[in-house]
């Protein structure tokens, strides 16, 4: 009956259903089987080994003859296995080359910081780290659909290069071959000395762990050796903070997926390759497991969801931190490789309301000669910058705008090129000026009126002088005389008491003054690539010192055991007979000259001396041990040779603790 049959068709369909299923599960560990074996190829691919060998001399799949499983499989994606990146053996180690996947000045998240500081702390940086070298940017982005485009900026020589990558990769290997196409191009140009600029740490940090190895992925290991050849660093800045060539590098690789005029015949990593199959099979299923059994629910969907987060994390599509209230106040002309803007400026100030709303111009990386005159119309300009063009002079306009930063850096200015009273009218607000890149061979004293300048960047010029007046900047920050002639600082720049960074590299130093110690706050000093031989002992005071850097320069590396020391005048000694023994005196007693020669006396430095000197002393080389592994040389004076001996065994304390340096760049 009724009962009979619908008891044998549900049998039957259980039975159905038991099938469907277990050919479901074969299916999938066929699946299963076929992802190892592409997992196997890979690996045999990237060693380049006799397997992969043997491999790629298999024919076509319709030759007639029986192929194995792997066979089968390495010829249906033979593309993929073929453009994995290889891994070679070599016979040295890459430590030499600089890769730094990080900031040291950056102690904190990037997460933690505005972009406003980011970029600040970029630009110092390069500034300090960096002045003199081609900067070179790079950069890369990744479509929803899984296409790459990389872009490569060279900034000193204005070279663009937007290219599309052929194989689909992950955002690491993308921004990987950015930095190789960067270094083909250094090569292709014959440029040394240059710094590659990348904001993608998992590239730098993957450059840095092959080059501690003897095991290396090919593109890795030519990018590597190109870098030790033309004495390349990589360096890792914060991405999307306001930095211009890193800007560009990101428009050029957006620019590469939207057009795709130029293809690049990229390598893959085995990463890359490896998540192809994942995605492939995850996909394949979930359909059959839709197929087989409607509305089920299996390990299959759990991994299509892992394929598709994975995915996610690798579509990328340079996220600018560009805020829509900034933009609207912003008038970007830059990079617009014109002469001229004036009438591009006049069509934005035809409306004074939308003129008095403009607080940012950017007329960077240009051809002009001289500076547009309508920026007066602008009444409410903030921030100004005409970097990177061929400015001779600033007219007298500028000091008609309430400008709080000021970029003329990498222009034509000289000595004669400021006006009188530069910035006059709006002196009490600019709290940043960079005039850095530029043709000064004094330090223009115009700067020395702005009271409220907090940074302020003059390297990369041919000043051979520091204005004793520097003390008047009294809420200076950041100075920045790095890439300069200068022989001598003066004294008064120890009462800059706000002082934090203070950049005094690649110049002709060859002592500093001991009012250095009076910079309490100073927590960057750099004085690399210089002629010093010495530090002041003062230098020891300084409690918030975090970076020193004295690399390049001809430090004593012994202690000095003997000094040739010149016979004391008479003078000299009874002056030092009155003061040890504590003779007492009037002025009645002794000439006005002699009273103040005596007021001169320096005590020994010696804590088992308690002589004194006046003009005849002994200069004495003492190290001084920072963070328990450099020993840096620190002069003092004695008051004779026999102080030398016992300066070794002068009180612990007054030398600093591990704890008051973190960073000591020795080389």
């Amino acid at each position: 009956g009724t009962d009979g049959w619908n008891v044998c068709r549900n049998a039957l369909l259980l039975e159905y259903r038991k099938h469907r299923q277990r050919l479901a599960k074969r299916e999938q560990l066929e699946l299963a089987r076929e992802m190892s074996a592409a997992r196997e190829i890979a690996q045999h691919c990237r060693s380049n080994n006799r397997t992969y060998s043997e491999l790629r001399e298999l024919e076509a799949l319709d030759n007639g003859r029986p192929l194995s499983f792997v066979q089968r499989i390495f010829l249906e994606n033979r593309y993929i296995f073929e453009a994995i990146a290889k891994h070679i053996r070599t016979g040295e180690l890459l430590t030499d080359v600089r890769v730094n996947p990080s900031l040291e000045q950056l102690h904190v998240g990037k997460s933690n910081l505005q972009p406003e500081t980011l970029r600040r702390l970029t630009e110092y940086v390069l500034e300090s780290e960096y002045c003199g070298r081609v900067h070179i940017y790079t950069d890369a982005s990744k479509s929803p659909d899984g296409q790459c485009g990389i872009g490569v900026y060279d900034e000193t020589n204005e070279v663009r290069i937007a290219v599309q990558l052929k194989l689909d990769t992950s955002i690491m290997t993308a921004e990987t071959l950015a930095i190789k196409v960067a270094m083909q191009h250094i090569a292709n140009r014959g440029i040394h000395r240059a710094v590659l600029l990348t904001d993608s740490q998992a590239a730098c940090s993957f450059l840095r762990k092959n080059r501690n190895s003897r095991y290396r992925n090919a593109v890795a290991n030519e990018i590597l050796e190109l870098a030790r050849t033309f004495h390349v660093t990589i360096q890792w800045i914060p991405g999307h903070v306001e930095v211009s060539g890193n800007r560009i590098a990101d428009e050029l690789s957006r620019a590469a997926l939207a057009n795709g005029t130029q293809r690049l015949e990229n390598d893959i990593f085995i990463h890359d390759a490896i998540s192809y199959f994942e995605e492939r099979q995850a996909s394949k299923i979930n359909k059959w497991y839709q197929e087989y059994i409607p509305g089920a629910s299996c390990g299959a969907t759990v991994s299509e969801n892992n394929a598709t987060s994975h995915k996610m994390d690798v579509v990328y599509t340079s996220d600018s931190c560009d805020s829509d209230s900034r933009e609207q106040k912003t008038v970007d002309l830059g990079h617009s490789n014109k002469r001229h803007l004036d009438d591009d400026l006049l069509r934005v100030s035809k409306s004074k309301k939308l003129a008095e709303d403009i607080e940012t111009v950017l007329l960077n990386h240009n051809k002009l000669i001289r500076v547009p005159l309508s920026l007066a119309d602008f009444t409410n300009l903030k921030v100004l910058d005409l970097s990177n063009n061929r400015l001779e002079e600033l007219p007298e306009v500028i000091t008609q705008c309430q400008l709080t930063t000021l970029i003329v850096k990498n222009n034509l200015l000289t000595d004669k090129s400021l006006p009188k009273s530069l910035l006059a009218a709006a002196g009490s607000g600019l709290k940043e000026l960079n005039l850095s890149g530029n043709r000064f061979a004094h330090f223009p004293e115009q700067v020395i009126e702005l009271r409220s300048l907090k940074y302020l960047y003059l390297g990369g010029n041919q000043i051979t002088n520091v204005s004793k007046d520097i003390w008047k900047l009294q809420n200076l920050q950041l100075l920045s005389l790095g890439g300069n002639l200068i022989s001598e600082i003066p004294e008064t720049v120890g009462l800059l008491n706000h002082l934090h960074a203070l950049v005094l590299c690649d110049n002709l130093l060859e002592m500093l003054p001991a009012s250095i110690a009076r910079l309490v706050n100073l927590k960057s000093l750099l004085l690399h690539k210089n002629r010093l031989r010495h530090l002041p002992r003062e230098i020891i005071t300084l409690r918030n010192l975090t970076e020193l850097s004295l690399r390049d320069n001809p430090l004593v590396v012994r202690f000095v055991k003997d000094m040739t020391l010149n016979p004391p005048s008479l003078l000299e000694l009874a002056g030092r007979t009155v003061k040890t023994c504590a003779i007492r005196y009037v002025a009645e007693d002794l000439p006005r000259t002699l009273i103040e020669y005596l007021q001169t006396a320096n005590c020994c430095v010696n804590p088992n001396c308690k002589g004194v000197f006046f003009d005849n002393r002994v200069e004495h080389i003492k190290f001084v041990d920072f963070c328990g592994k450099y020993r840096i040389p620190l002069l003092q004076y004695l008051c004779s040779s026999k102080c030398v001996a016992d300066t070794s065994s002068s009180d612990p304390g007054s030398e600093p603790s591990s704890s008051m340096m973190r960073k000591v760049l020795l080389g």
